[in-house]
């Protein structure tokens, strides 16, 4: 998570949205930023999505698959990385 950090604030984009991190070669999507997280199916599983704010809520792209998208974004709790 430290990384992420890291990577947001070297590359942000705007004051609002989120950055998606593309692991491996997970990097369908409309480009590294959006507004919302709203369209799941735009990414594929396994991408996770940086605020470009301060906020602690990561969200990670799950079920579905490579081709049709992520069926649903669920919030990573940061804190236990932070342990």
């Amino acid at each position: 998570m430290k990384a992420m950090r890291t990577f947001r604030l070297m590359a942000k984009p705007a004051s609002t949205g989120w950055l998606i991190v593309c692991l491996g070669d997970k990097a369908t999507g409309d480009g590294n930023w959006t507004s919302t997280l709203d369209h799941p199916e735009s990414w594929c599983p396994g991408v996770v999505a940086v605020p470009v704010d301060d906020a602690d809520d990561y969200y990670v792209a799950i079920g579905g698959n490579d081709y049709g998208g992520a069926e649903q974004w669920v919030c990573i709790d940061t804190r236990l990385a932070e342990v």
